[in-house]
């Protein structure tokens, strides 16, 4: 699968890849996804599936949920348009 993203940095126009880095203890705390709030779930990435993460993404932003979705879209926002 890490061979998608080699694929699509050298193939896509444009393309920007963008990693949210958050905890999944803080996802499970936050989220309002009823998927982590169920006790006896099974085949969810993150929990009982390893995530395969982004070796070298262009843009990383972490979630620690201490910060506003308006303020972390504006962080997000600034960074693209580094790119731009």
């Amino acid at each position: 699968m890490k061979t998608i993203y080699v694929v699509n940095k050298k193939n896509i126009e444009n393309y920007i890849e963008i990693f949210v880095k958050s905890p999944i203890i803080e996802v499970k705390k936050f989220s309002n996804k009823q998927i982590y709030k169920q006790k006896y779930i099974q085949n969810v990435v993150g929990l009982d599936i390893k995530p395969e993460f982004p070796q070298s993404p262009h843009i990383t932003i972490k979630n620690n949920f201490d910060k506003s979705i308006n303020t972390l879209a504006k962080e997000l926002i600034k960074k693209i348009d580094q790119f731009i």
